[in-house]
């Protein structure tokens, strides 16, 4: 499958019921930032997601979203990366897909990684994280890490991201 980078100065949000799909042969990896500054450092190859640009941060709703499908159905497994800044717009800083399946499972290969930082430090009363089911399983060569991590983001250089093949580092 092919990568998807869905970057947002402001809110991601996601209406309606759909399916975000880059499952293939090797699964497409997927990221989806909020709230965030980007500059294209090597244009065409590589952007970087620089820290919080928005002052009101960003916001990822995917509640709209039943399925989001990395699977490799004959390598790898593709990694899933959700961000959201902090800043203050009540609801910055939270991911919300509490109905919202992730899967990255390989066949015959790696199991793709999941990755979902939520910063979000001004709604107390709030989950700075809500997801659905996570399924890493079916590869052959290891299991697939998760990380869920509700804590405040650096302000600089937290994410690079290789344009033509969406991994992130």
């Amino acid at each position: 499958g092919q990568a998807l980078s869905i970057v947002a100065f402001g809110d991601v949000i996601a209406n309606g019921a759909a399916t975000l799909n880059t499952s293939g042969a090797s699964g497409g990896n997927i990221l989806i930032a909020a709230g965030v500054l980007q500059n294209e450092s090597v244009p065409g190859v590589t952007l970087q997601l620089l820290g919080a640009a928005n002052p009101d941060g960003g916001f990822v709703d995917l509640t709209g979203i039943t399925t989001i499908d990395a699977r490799g159905t004959a390598g790898a497994g593709g990694n899933v990366t959700i961000v959201a800044y902090d800043g203050a717009g009540f609801n910055s800083g939270r991911v919300i897909a509490g109905g919202t399946s992730i899967l990255t499972g390989g066949t015959g290969a790696a199991n793709g990684n999941v990755t979902i930082i939520g910063a979000d430090a001004n709604s107390a009363s709030s989950a700075a994280i809500t997801i659905g089911a996570i399924n890493t399983s079916g590869g052959t060569a290891g299991t697939g890490n998760i990380s869920l991590t509700a804590a405040a983001l650096s302000q600089s250089g937290i994410i690079s991201v290789n344009i033509p093949t969406g991994v992130t580092s």
